[in-house]
This record gives C-alpha cells, sequence and structure tokens, in this order.
C-alpha cells in the first residue's frame, strides 16, 4: 500500500482528531511520521491504519478522514 500523502495528499485534521493529539501528548511531528507510514487494513470494515513510532492512526479509506488516533 502507499503513504497517507501519496493517498489523499495533505490531511485535514477535525476537531476530534486535535484534541484526541492534546489528550494523549502526540505531537504533530509524531502524527506527520504516522501517516508516512505504509498503509494496512484497518480492524473495522472501511479503514486503513498507519503506524509509526507508537502512534497509530485510523483513517477512512474512501475519503482520507482521520477517524481516530492513539
Amino acid at each position: 500500500m502507499a503513504t497517507y500523502y501519496e493517498m489523499f495528499g495533505m490531511p485535514d485534521s477535525s476537531d476530534h482528531i486535535i484534541k484526541r493529539m492534546n489528550e494523549t501528548g502526540i505531537s504533530p511531528t509524531q502524527l506527520a511520521a504516522a501517516l508516512a507510514s505504509q498503509a494496512r487494513p484497518g480492524t473495522s470494515p472501511g479503514t486503513i491504519i498507519f503506524a509509526a513510532g507508537g502512534v497509530t492512526v485510523v483513517v477512512d479509506e474512501i475519503d482520507g478522514t482521520m477517524v481516530t488516533l492513539w
């Protein structure tokens, strides 16, 4: 598979993603590193996962919306 950037371009962070980043202490740099990793199938139908450096991002596989992260 490809990286988030190759598949969807630059991300548009929702209020939920920003809230989760603040709650979990994930920096923009850590998020960028995860999105630069290779996609893999998600655990829920219609999702894919990007993970690197201890950060996991769940993304809608159709439109690239970041669903959640940890």
